[in-house]
């Protein structure tokens, strides 16, 4: 067992195997509560900007909530009109808590939740999240249950001092959009909308199932493996290295680096290889998403980098031009 296999088997939220939002709770902290109404009362209708994120913390100063008590007061204040935003109110705690690995396993549907994920975080989801989950995170997100659209949008790696995972690992049911716009490892062995890993800057690997338009818009230094299924319009207007192992409906990808069809495909061993090995490490995931941890850990920080490197140099020993 690894270590972020361990660390998640000790942690045993309570009803994450059938999450409920009308499950029991404990009453909330009281402080924790005030803080809680003053912050969202704050918070204007609409979608909340940067600025409400960092008034957290004016609220919240001397607070050191635990996870159960964090969950318990989301239950508790279920029926605000404005709860639905009460993701980022979780993000921040999330981003303070000692534990690396945070289990959400609340069926509310937050918006924001992972909102700037701190790059030694994994958060995963078990329960269901609302739209525009882990915007800007630069750790690992993990769905094994079901959020809405604009999953990962605009995932980065931190810069300094490279600690960063940054990757979004679907394993069960995510929205259009997920992945958009992202310079992150984007993969998927479960059931994505439309337009995953659109405008991506790294790697986007389809194991699973997603809608139309996978890969497009991706940028030049972009790599699309797909291996799963895919409705049409794969790869439009893509400038980035297109790799279907699976008939797959291409539009628009005169600007493609590189396009490789399923018959080419065949053609490269070491490529289908590469791919396969990395189809093993996650798809078993989506019996265990425990699984998905040691995927994770195996690849270590970096793992953006790692990938797209190692299929260049496939590309290049098999003599194909990927400049």
């Amino acid at each position: 067992m690894t270590g972020l296999e361990a660390m998640a088997y000790k942690m045993q939220p309570a009803g994450h195997d059938k999450p409920s939002p009308r499950r029991k709770y404990s009453k909330p902290d009281l402080q924790l509560a005030n803080a809680f109404e003053k912050w969202i009362n704050s918070v204007k209708e609409g979608k909340p900007a940067i600025d409400d994120f960092q008034r957290i913390e004016d609220y919240t100063k001397e607070l050191h909530p635990s996870l159960d008590e964090l969950h318990s007061l989301m239950i508790h204040y279920q029926d605000h009109s404005k709860v639905c935003v009460a993701g980022m109110f979780l993000s921040h705690f999330y981003n303070k808590m000692p534990e690396k690995i945070i289990l959400h396993d609340l069926d509310i549907g937050l918006r924001f939740v992972g909102y700037l994920l701190a790059p030694e975080k994994i958060l995963v989801n078990l329960g269901k999240m609302g739209t525009q989950c882990g915007y800007q995170a630069r750790g690992v997100i993990i769905n094994a249950g079901e959020i809405g659209r604009d999953l990962g949008s605009v995932m980065e790696p931190d810069l300094a001092g490279n600690k960063s995972y940054s990757i979004l690992v679907n394993l069960g049911k995510v929205g259009d959009y997920a992945g958009g716009n992202s310079d992150a490892l984007i993969v998927n062995v479960g059931e994505a909308g439309e337009k995953l890993g659109w405008d991506a800057t790294g790697p986007v690997l389809n194991f699973g199932s997603c809608g139309k338009e996978l890969g497009c818009h991706s940028r030049y230094v972009s790599i699309l493996v797909n291996t799963g299924k895919a409705d049409y319009n794969v790869g439009c207007e893509s400038d980035g290295i297109l790799i279907s192992a699976t008939p797959a409906e291409w539009k628009e990808t005169r600007k493609a680096r590189k396009v490789i069809d399923s018959d080419e495909y065949l053609k490269i061993p070491e490529l289908v290889k590469y791919v396969d090995h990395l189809r093993a490490m996650f798809e078993p995931a989506k019996q265990d998403w425990k699984l998905a941890l040691k995927a994770v850990e195996q690849l270590g920080t970096g793992a953006k980098d790692k990938i797209t490197q190692d299929i260049l140099d496939i590309f290049r020993r098999a003599n194909y031009d990927v400049a």
